[in-house]
Parts: structure tokens; sequence; C-alpha cells
């Protein structure tokens, strides 16, 4: 958990997103939810919890700082991505999945 954790930050660091820790503690409810959901709707290819902070988290916060405006509309996003991890940067900007 700390891994992952440590993980994330210093990739959203090398990216120049900041990442607080209730937003830590978000992007490891969604990683959970994806790692259970996944079993039943084969939601990603990814299994490995360190890859899918890599492959999918870290990717989607990649373009945060080409979000701009107050609603955003993530068409296709699958298993929520990159939607979700955009949303749990920007809690104030209202995203549509």
């Amino acid at each position: 958990m700390q891994e992952l954790k440590q993980l994330l930050l210093a990739g959203a660091q090398k990216l120049e997103v900041e990442i607080n820790e209730i937003q830590l503690n978000q992007f490891n409810t969604y990683l959970e939810l994806l790692m259970l959901w996944n079993n039943t709707y084969n939601l990603t290819a990814v299994k490995d919890r360190k890859q899918i902070v890599v492959r999918h988290f870290l990717d989607s916060i990649a373009v945060a700082r080409f979000v701009e405006g107050e609603r955003i509309l993530d068409v296709g996003a699958g298993a929520g991505l990159p939607g979700i991890p955009l949303a749990l940067l920007y809690p104030n900007v209202q995203f549509v999945l």
C-alpha cells in the first residue's frame, strides 16, 4: 500500500501535479474497487496493482494540466479512465463519464 502511494506521488511530482493525502486515499479506494470489479466485468487487462498505478493512474493524470473549465466530458471512459483520476484531482470540476 505505502509503496503504491509513493509510486503515485513520485509520478505525479514528475508530471508537476500535486496530490494531497485525501486524494491519495481516494486513489487507493478507486484502485481497490477497480480490482474488485475487474474480476467480474474485465474492465482492464492490467491486473497488477503497481501497473494500474503506472499505466492507468499516472497516464490519466498526465493530461491534468490540459483540463480547463467547470464541466468535462469523458466519452468512452470504460473503467473510468481518465475521468475518475482527473475528478479526484479536481473535486470542484464536474466530470461526466
